[in-house]
């Protein structure tokens, strides 16, 4: 179930980070839970029952691990985690959906932007001047990398920068 609030922009680049590299690990079987999130970073930081838990605490910024616990106490162990990070797409690939955006007048899917892609847009945006030759691989290469996280019907303009 998606999050009506957008929570990705409540929470710490950092811990957004840390949220992604738990994503992004391919040893995961499964996308990760915020539960699963928080006992990775509780292990990593060699927490136990004692000194780092307390220590944490103290912190002048509130800490990875008092995010992960507000995040947990407010949406659950079981939450998505991928629902918590905010994914921006690159300059080009920005570029490239607000032009899909005003030439369909609508918002579009990453779908209608790979579609865009395959017609001939970047090549176009080339001539134009807008894009340099050798930027087309790196867009394509980003914009499946959204698709195969998001699904093809995710709305682009979600990604804009």
């Amino acid at each position: 179930m998606e999050n009506p609030v957008d929570v990705a922009g409540r929470i710490s680049p950092e811990l957004s980070g840390f949220i992604s590299t738990r994503i992004d690990d391919p040893e995961n079987e499964s996308p990760p839970t915020l539960g699963e999130v928080r006992a990775c970073l509780g292990s990593l930081l060699g927490e136990d029952e004692g000194e780092q838990e307390r220590m944490h605490h103290f912190d002048v910024a509130p800490s990875m691990l008092d995010e992960l616990d507000s995040l947990i106490g407010e949406f659950g162990e079981s939450a998505d985690a991928s629902d918590f990070v905010g994914i921006a797409a690159s300059e080009a690939l920005s570029l490239l959906i607000s032009v899909v955006l005003e030439e369909e007048g609508h918002a579009p899917t990453l779908q209608n932007v790979r579609e865009a892609v395959s017609e001939g847009l970047v090549a176009k945006l080339v001539g134009e001047g807008r894009f340099e030759e050798e930027e087309e691989e790196n867009i394509v290469s980003e914009l499946q990398g959204l698709i195969d996280r998001f699904g093809r019907n995710a709305f682009a303009e979600g990604f804009l920068r």
